[in-house]
């Protein structure tokens, strides 16, 4: 009797571990995810079809919209950026194509303004895998 108790309390709490652990993994990015700023200064959106990430100034006001793709491990390790790219407002948006979001790892976006000299971060994504 003692037995049995403690193996179903051992599955119990095994299948709460389990359960929280997976609650916890990032979100797939099986759609389209875009970012913004709560000004409307610019946006970031990746496309999952084919990992493009584009970065848009919308209103140009003396700065630049800078898009940064971070990455950190699954497995410790610590955030680090990828790449970016800066997009000044008139000439179209910014594409980063050369980064490959795979299922192992968390990417996250996140998007800064330029207009007194340094980067000033504005928007944030949801953190994100294949």
């Amino acid at each position: 009797m003692n037995k049995s108790l403690c193996r179903r309390v051992g599955i119990l709490a095994f299948t709460a571990i389990a359960a929280t652990t997976l609650s916890m993994a990032p979100a797939s990015a099986l759609t389209d995810i875009t970012i913004r700023d709560r000004d409307g200064l610019g946006s970031m959106t990746f496309h999952d079809d084919g990992d493009v990430f584009t970065v848009c100034n919308l209103k140009g006001r003396g700065g630049y919209i800078i898009g940064k793709i971070w990455y950190k491990p699954a497995i410790g390790g610590s955030w680090s950026a990828t790449d970016s790219k800066a997009d000044k407002f008139g000439g179209g948006c910014a594409k980063i194509t050369n980064v490959d979001v795979e299922i192992v790892g968390n990417y996250q976006m996140r998007l800064y303004w330029n207009g007194a000299g340094y980067d000033k971060e504005i928007a944030r994504s949801r953190t994100f895998n294949e």
